[in-house]
């Protein structure tokens, strides 16, 4: 679940007195937690049914099932002043981010590049989710090593960005583009800084929860 989905979440609930969010039962508990410390309440289905379900839920309850990435690349234009970025850099997810943006860069032939980059061992850079990810609209996907990932994030709030997991891959994803591209003209990596870094202390941030959790893969050394 991308941190657009929470927004949107956090936006019904300003809206409505009680809300429930249908998620995979897939999701991290962190993400949950997110969700409830907003005041909502979360229910888990199959995430491959996902979707179904959602629909059903919102045609026999009379609510609904908004597509929270419908327009981000409308938000992202307006931020770079109307001047589409030469490359847009983000993880799978759910794939909604990816597919929003990529759609409309194909649709009005924008010469942005779409590139995902996703984490070394996650399943959406080898599988496909039905209904979520494009891989039409994809020219590109990186696989950043774990270890990498979660250095860069590491890196990222030595200067000031308190990013978490996706925030990490996203930032080391658009350095190894920006540092690819010809230097013979200013060119824009566009991303995303997806998700709090705030969740991950005990995880992520903590160097010995690395150490026992990577050390397959070499851990501190």
């Amino acid at each position: 679940m991308p941190s657009d989905h929470i927004f949107l979440i956090f936006c019904i609930i300003l809206l409505s007195n009680s809300a429930a969010f249908l998620v995979p039962d897939t999701i991290e508990l962190v993400k949950v937690r997110r969700i409830e410390e907003q005041g909502g309440s979360v229910v888990r289905v199959p995430i491959s049914d996902r979707l179904i379900i959602a629909d059903q839920l919102a045609k026999s309850t009379g609510g609904s099932a908004p597509k929270a990435s419908a327009n981000l690349m409308h938000e992202l234009l307006r931020q770079l002043n109307n001047t589409p970025p030469d490359v847009f850099v983000h993880p799978a997810g759910t794939g909604g981010t990816l597919s929003s943006i990529g759609r409309y860069a194909k649709k009005y032939g924008l010469k942005t590049e779409i590139v995902l980059a996703d984490t070394q061992y996650s399943v959406y850079f080898d599988y496909v989710l039905n209904g979520t990810l494009d891989p039409a609209v994809i020219d590109r996907v990186l696989k950043i090593p774990d270890l990498a990932s979660t250095a860069a994030m590491k890196v990222a709030r030595d200067i000031g960005i308190n990013g978490g997991t996706s925030t990490g891959v996203n930032f080391l994803a658009a350095l190894h583009i920006g540092a690819l591209l010809p230097p013979d003209r200013p060119v824009t990596v566009a991303t995303i800084l997806a998700d709090s870094g705030k969740y991950y202390e005990t995880t992520y941030f903590n160097r010995e929860w690395i150490g026992e959790k990577f050390e397959f893969h070499g851990g501190l050394k």
